[in-house]
């Protein structure tokens, strides 16, 4: 990942397989507003991201399907624990579930750690650049978050990650692992206990950023802890071939991490700080003024979480890492 840009969907496909975790799958939606239009792009986009997993991971054990509805009885689990098939449940549209099908998911996804077969869930959100570019004057709109998902629902998904490019479609997706780490799981990368308190030292910044909704905590959950340090500990092993964490991989796992999970402010009523003498309509200036930027900055990066992405860099640097 470079920039502002979400992680790479190789990686992340690789990490989370690896850490039994659920990943959210953002694609740039294609064609016109009609049913019948919409319909099939989001068909094919299922059946692209179906044949990435297949192609990584064919030889390993691992099938997917793509989920066309959600059951109301859930998916049929095994009794025989030592059945240690691995599947890759693909939900498409994702953003569009209703809250009953919502919470059915989210206990597919509970029980998919109990039982066997063990299954992760990629969910696929389209992402409207044209509607994109019409959000100027709606503020509220604008700034909102583009994962619609209720919080119980959300946070059960690890990351974020943004469709793969052409040359990635056809270009080797895994990278190979030196000999002398290849027996080595990523839980025991060495992480020493001031990267312990500097992951926790960012997640009370974000808490408090000025830009987040601080009733819900920024949206940063008590999981949030082990959750970096996991991925900071796969950023370490797999992309840099380290066997100990560094605060520069802590740094790259939070800017992959959190801007999915944070609540953003999207009007004056939401800010606090108008409790204490701040003037509503000079809050509402300067969220149009960010609003503007993030719909200009979202569509030229391609990533439509790119003011979370900032909020989260920009208390990366005021946040001293352990030397």
């Amino acid at each position: 990942m470079t920039g502002n840009k979400l992680p790479d969907f190789s990686s992340c496909l690789k990490f989370m397989i690896a850490a039994r975790k659920h990943l959210l799958y953002f694609y740039r939606k294609q064609g016109s507003d009609d049913a019948a239009n919409a319909d099939i792009d989001v068909e094919r986009q299922a059946n692209i991201l179906k044949s990435l997993v297949e192609r990584s991971y064919m030889h390993e054990g691992v099938s997917c399907y793509v989920l066309k509805s959600i059951p109301q009885e859930g998916l049929p689990t095994y009794a025989d624990q030592t059945y240690m098939a691995l599947e890759i449940v693909i939900v498409p549209q994702v953003h569009t579930l209703s809250r009953e099908e919502q919470n059915t998911l989210v206990r597919m996804m509970v029980a998919s750690q109990q039982s066997r077969p063990t299954r992760l869930f990629i969910g696929m959100i389209s992402w409207d650049v044209d509607r994109e570019r019409k959000m100027n004057g709606d503020v509220e709109a604008a700034l909102s978050s583009r994962i619609t998902l209720e919080d119980w629902l959300k946070h059960k998904f690890w990351l974020a990650c943004y469709e793969p490019f052409e040359n990635e479609l056809v270009s080797p997706m895994r990278e190979s692992t030196p000999e002398p780490l290849k027996n080595i799981r990523y839980t025991e990368v060495h992480a020493n206990r001031s990267i312990h308190r500097y992951i926790l030292d960012v997640m009370i910044h974000l808490r408090m950023h000025r830009l987040v909704d601080t009733t819900k905590g920024g949206g940063v959950h008590t999981g949030s802890s082990a959750d970096v340090l996991e991925l900071s500990q796969m950023i370490a092993i797999y992309k840099y071939k380290r066997q100990f964490v560094t605060p520069d991989h802590v740094k790259q796992a939070c800017i992959w991490y959190f801007p999915m999970h944070l609540e953003l402010l999207t009007s004056s009523l939401m800010d606090t700080s108008v409790m204490y003498g701040s003037k509503p309509e000079l809050v509402d200036g300067l969220l149009s003024r960010i609003a503007e930027v993030k719909l200009k900055e979202s569509v030229e990066l391609e990533n439509p979480l790119f003011l979370e992405t900032l909020v989260v860099r920009d208390v990366l640097k005021k946040v001293v890492p352990p030397v």
